[in-house]
C-alpha cells in the first residue's frame, strides 16, 4: 500500500512553502558576482541549494498521475517558460546583436548552463526530464507497494550510480552535436538525472515528515556542528552544472545536513508571520527569480557599478535585493498582463 499521501495546496505543512522561499533566495545567491568570487562562501551555498530545491520538487511528486497529465503539467510549467524566454532572447540576439541563429538555436535545444545565454535556466528541462524519469522509475522499481528495504535500494542505486554517472561523463573525451560532454554534458543534463533523482524521491519519501516537521533545538545545533565540521575536515560541495560532486560521502553529507538546516530555518521562520508571509511570496515567485535573477544582478553590476562608492560587498548586496525585487515586481505586472502571464507562467491544469 501507498503510505504517501499526496501533498495538496489544502494539506501541506506551510513551512514547505516557507522553505521553498529559502531555497530560491539561495539560488540567486549562489549567482551574485561577490559570492561566486568568495570560494568558501560559495562552496556552502553549493554544497547544498540545488539539491534542496529538487528535494522539495520531490515533495510534491505526484507519481499516480497519469503520464499524459505528468507531461501536460510539468511541459506547461517548465519547457514552456525556458523555450519562449530563451526564444525571444535568441532573436534580439540574431536582429540587434548579429549572432548566428542556428548557433543560438542549435544550444537552446541541446540545453545545458554551458549552451544558453541565460546559464540557470539549464535547471528547467532538467527537471521536467527529472519529473519523467522519477515517474517511471516508481513504476519500475515497483515502489507502489515496496516497503522501507526496497525503498532504500532504489536510493542507494540512484546516489551511487549518479556519482558514478558524472564521473564518467567528467572524464569523457566524446563530442555530441558539436558539444564536448566533459564540459557540456549532455542535453538536458540527462547525466545527472540519476543524482537528481536521489534527492527528488528523497523529498517524495519524507512527504508525511514535512508535514508535521517542527523546530529541534538538539538536532539544529548538531546538524550545524556537523554541516561546519564537514566543511572544516573535508571541505567537499558540488555544483551540478558544472558537473562537479567532490565526493560519494562528503557531498551527500553536506547536502542532507544543509537540506535539513534549511528545513529547520523555515520551521522557526514559519512562527514569525511577516517573515513567513514574505517567504511565501518569494517561494511562490520562484520561477520569475529563477527565469530573471541572474540577468538583472549582472545588468545592474555592469551599469552602475562605476557610480557606486562603498566597495564591493555593499555593491553586491543591493545587486542581491535588485536581483530579487526586480522579478517580484515583474509577477506583478504579469498579473494584470493575462496574455504574457499565460506565456510565461504554469496555467492550472486538472
Amino acid at each position: 500500500m501507498n503510505t504517501h499521501a499526496p501533498v495538496t495546496a489544502h494539506t501541506r505543512n506551510a513551512t514547505i512553502d516557507v522553505a521553498k522561499g529559502i531555497g530560491i533566495l539561495l539560488v540567486v545567491l549562489g549567482h551574485n558576482f561577490w559570492v561566486v568570487d568568495q570560494v568558501a562562501l560559495k562552496s556552502v551555498v553549493y554544497s547544498f541549494h540545488v539539491p534542496l530545491f529538487i528535494f522539495l520538487a520531490g515533495v510534491f511528486f505526484r507519481p499516480d498521475r497519469s503520464l499524459r497529465l505528468t507531461v501536460a503539467r510539468r511541459a506547461d510549467a517548465l519547457l514552456k517558460p525556458y523555450f519562449i524566454t530563451l526564444v525571444a532572447l535568441a532573436a534580439f540576439q540574431v536582429f540587434f546583436r548579429g549572432r548566428d541563429g542556428a548557433e543560438l538555436g542549435g544550444g537552446i535545444l541541446y540545453g545545458t548552463g554551458a549552451t544558453i545565454a541565460w546559464i540557470p535556466l539549464w535547471f528547467l528541462p532538467y527537471l521536467f526530464l527529472l519529473t519523467l524519469g522519477a515517474w517511471l522509475y516508481w513504476r519500475v522499481c515497483g515502489l507502489r507497494q515496496g516497503g522501507a528495504v526496497r525503498r532504500i535500494a532504489a536510493l542507494a542505486v540512484l546516489l551511487v550510480g549518479g556519482v558514478w554517472a558524472m564521473t564518467k561523463i567528467a572524464a569523457s573525451s566524446a563530442v555530441l552535436f558539436g558539444q564536448p560532454i566533459a564540459t557540456a554534458g549532455l542535453p538536458w543534463s540527462v547525466g545527472l538525472l540519476p543524482i537528481g533523482g536521489f534527492y527528488f524521491m528523497l523529498g517524495y519519501y519524507c512527504q508525511a515528515y514535512l508535514m508535521r516537521i517542527r523546530w529541534h533545538t538538539a538536532g539544529a545545533a548538531l546538524a550545524l556542528l556537523a554541516f561546519v565540521a564537514l566543511f572544516y575536515f573535508v571541505g567537499a560541495t558540488m555544483d551540478l552544472n558544472q558537473n562537479r560532486y567532490d565526493g560519494l560521502f562528503g557531498s551527500t553529507a553536506a547536502a542532507l545536513l544543509g537540506i535539513y538546516l534549511a528545513l529547520q530555518l523555515a520551521a522557526v521562520l514559519q512562527q514569525c508571520e511577516p517573515a513567513a508571509r514574505a517567504l511565501r511570496y518569494v517561494g511562490e515567485s520562484s520561477l520569475l527569480l529563477l527565469l530573471l535573477h541572474g540577468i538583472v544582478q549582472a545588468i545592474f553590476f555592469t551599469k552602475v557599478r562605476e557610480d557606486l562608492v562603498g566597495g564591493a560587498v555593499p555593491h553586491a548586496a543591493l545587486a542581491y535585493v535588485v536581483g530579487v525585487g526586480v522579478p517580484l515586481l515583474v509577477g506583478e505586472v504579469l498579473k494584470r498582463l493575462p496574455l504574457l502571464e499565460h506565456l510565461l507562467l504554469p496555467r492550472r491544469l486538472s
